[in-house]
């Protein structure tokens, strides 16, 4: 008779082997199998579909296990599915698939746990995983339940969530997979001990063969950002999509390299944004397109390197809010958030941040040399659109 926890686990182990899904499947092939999105968590609850946000795809895919990946650096503007889609399918496909040790670190400690509690407990149940964690020991008298808000356990592995400052938790485990959410609120330091994502890092030496890292955020400051740095050691991968024109594969951008604006809109004699007038300006033959025209552009993207990445298999990407599907953000929502933020410097901040995925210069600070000699490609600085 079996009557131990351990041999309870044993057994669960057993059938958990039995019908393991098969390793080679992709994350977002899992997502559609398995994921199920809440109502009261995203403007498109039911099945999973990797149609609404197809340049989520290639970077899910990243942290398949058959993806020869191991870093990945995304730097993006908000509104765009990306913690749901990227950081939740990958963590469900982590218990489901490829168990192992993970490391969540956010913002803060407060927002870790926020985090955590709101998009990942949520994907827990609606993926039909909830069975799977719980404490994997079980000493006399211990209270330990294996699901708390910082920390999850199931068979081969477990969720650790913890903030930026937490070196020592960061330096006492062994982890895996790791993923640094929001990095651009992590301190440069933690007192006596160093870079915070650093700390994280060497936490993973041990498995070092088969570690994977996810690296997001929106961006803040150019002379401090974290996330500027790493996605430029990426490969640097911009979403391409077609003209429904003429064809031609682009980036979508606020304003081109010539200084011309390519999401262009008309305001009334009162000055207020003319809703019907607001349309892309394709940058080969000056076709119009649409917000609508997202849901058949977008699904014919792809995603195309700018640069060769300063580290084997590491791979950046950058992606602005110009991009995020109908029923979420628009072009219309952007531009009436231009025309009210354009004579406010500290509202500019806000739309080069969050809606272009760009830093922002600060007047008065000198940016490091290395970063100057990097603009010399033609990326964005973050200066404001005039």
């Amino acid at each position: 008779m079996l009557n131990t926890l351990d041999e309870l686990i044993w057994i669960d182990h057993f059938f958990a082997e039995a019908f393991r899904v098969d390793s080679r499947l992709k994350v977002s092939e899992w997502a559609e199998r398995k994921r199920y999105l809440p109502v009261g968590t995203t403007p498109f609850p039911g099945p999973w579909r990797n149609e609404v946000t197809p340049y989520l795809v290639e970077i899910m895919d990243c942290f398949s296990e058959t993806s020869p990946v191991k870093k990945v650096a995304v730097m993006k503007g908000r509104r765009l599915g990306f913690t749901i889609g990227v950081g939740g399918n990958w963590l469900g496909f982590i218990v489901d698939v490829v168990p192992g040790p993970t490391l969540f670190v956010s913002g803060d400690s407060d927002m870790a746990e926020t985090v955590f509690e709101l998009y990942f407990d949520s994907m827990i149940e609606s993926a039909g995983l909830g069975h799977k964690i719980f404490a994997q020991t079980q000493k006399k008298h211990s209270k330990k339940t294996g699901d708390t808000k910082r920390r999850k356990d199931f068979p081969g592995g477990f969720f650790f969530s913890i903030g930026p400052n937490s070196g020592p938790k960061m330096k006492s485990l062994g982890f895996r997979y790791e993923y640094f959410d929001e990095i651009e609120a992590y301190p440069q330091q933690i007192k006596e001990e160093g870079d915070p994502i650093t700390l994280g890092e060497r936490s993973a030496d041990e498995y070092e063969q088969i570690s994977k890292f996810l690296y997001t955020s929106t961006p803040h400051i150019e002379q401090t950002s974290r996330i500027k740095p790493l996605f430029q050691k990426g490969d640097q991968r911009y979403y391409h999509v077609p003209c429904k024109h003429c064809g031609h594969m682009q980036i979508l951008k606020w304003r081109d390299e010539n200084g011309i604006y390519r999401l262009k809109y008309e305001k009334d004699e009162l000055g207020r944004l003319i809703i019907e007038s607001v349309h892309y300006e394709c940058e080969k033959c000056g076709g119009h397109w649409k917000n609508s025209d997202k849901a058949v552009f977008l699904g014919l993207g792809e995603w195309r390197p700018k640069a060769e990445p300063m580290e084997p298999n590491y791979r950046s990407y950058h992606l602005s809010s110009l991009y995020s599907p109908v029923g979420m953000r628009s072009w219309e929502s952007i531009c009436q958030q231009w025309i009210e933020t354009k004579d406010d410097p500290e509202k500019q901040r806000v739309f080069i941040n969050t809606v272009l995925g760009e830093t922002w210069v600060e007047k008065g600070i000198a940016p490091r040399h290395e970063r100057i000699m990097l603009r010399r490609e033609g990326y964005p600085t973050g200066t404001c659109p005039g």
